[in-house]
């Protein structure tokens, strides 16, 4: 893959897409943090999956395994809770 270019695409929880169109040489960190400059939101707040697996934040976007019309889902951690049942 090296220096061809592929097209990749991002999906949050509100089904909101985002593509890019990136070189396999580049460092997937990089990728990953112009989605969240985009999207105005903290690097490392996130966390990016393709498939059911996470992305790995460390490599090239070849070495991650990302080929053309890839989608990324990005879903963003949920902390605390309630009961489920609002009567309890």
């Amino acid at each position: 893959m090296g220096d061809s270019k592929i097209t990749i695409g991002f999906i949050n929880q509100a089904r909101d897409e985002v593509y890019m169109l990136v070189r396999g040489n580049i460092q997937i960190k990089k990728v990953l943090q112009s989605y969240c400059d985009e999207k105005h939101l903290e690097y490392g707040t996130v966390d990016f999956y393709l498939e059911g697996n996470r992305v790995p934040r460390r490599g090239t976007v070849a070495q991650a395994g990302l080929k053309e019309n890839d989608m990324i889902d990005v879903v963003a951690p949920v902390f605390g809770g309630g009961p489920s049942n609002p009567s309890c």
